[in-house]
């Protein structure tokens, strides 16, 4: 691995929800003001994520730079392919049908990112399902439609994804460790 920094821990988690938190609020805050479309929405609040998420990614993987168009085209089909089935009443357990969708979506380009510079980073698209389904799920129970249950949604799925990203870079030290690299 080509990073700066292979060393991550709590403090990486920590900023790392925080990065998440604060980008999704803010990007939903611009896309609730004036996004026409949940394409649109979903393009600023993952544009809004992935640029706080960047700040963090930039020290620990190259070319980090392509986490934010990845994270704004996969929040773009992911918002509009979980807003459209749950619009449509195509629901398991609530919404979280919604939520799969927009991690299964958004994993997967943010994945392209991780594949070659991470090892076993298949495992990335697995955790977005899980925190999004799970967030989705959680933040509109408590709070549907409202600020709060939006950041309660954004701080879940930082939390997860954070966790599985320290998995990752943790595995990619000792991966390189045993490779004398």
């Amino acid at each position: 691995m080509e990073g700066k920094s292979t060393r991550v821990g709590w403090s990486f988690w920590l900023l790392w929800v925080l990065a998440s938190t604060v980008g999704g609020i803010a990007g939903n805050s611009i896309a609730t003001s004036s996004a026409k479309s949940w394409a649109v929405a979903g393009t600023l609040i993952g544009a809004g994520t992935g640029i706080m998420q960047w700040l963090l990614l930039q020290r620990e993987i190259p070319r980090a730079a392509w986490w934010i168009p990845a994270s704004a085209v996969g929040g773009a089909l992911g918002l509009s392919a979980g807003m459209g089935l749950s619009e449509r009443g195509v629901f398991v357990c609530g919404s979280l049908s919604g939520g799969v969708w927009i991690g299964i979506l958004t994993g997967i380009p943010q994945w392209f990112i991780l594949g070659r510079r991470v090892s076993q980073s298949g495992w990335w698209v697995l955790a977005s399902i899980l925190a999004w389904g799970v967030g989705w799920n959680v933040g509109f129970a408590i709070a549907p439609g409202t600020a709060a249950g939006a950041g309660m949604t954004f701080a879940i799925t930082g939390a997860v994804t954070g966790l599985a990203l320290i998995w990752l870079l943790s595995h990619q030290e000792l991966q390189r460790g045993r490779d004398g690299g």
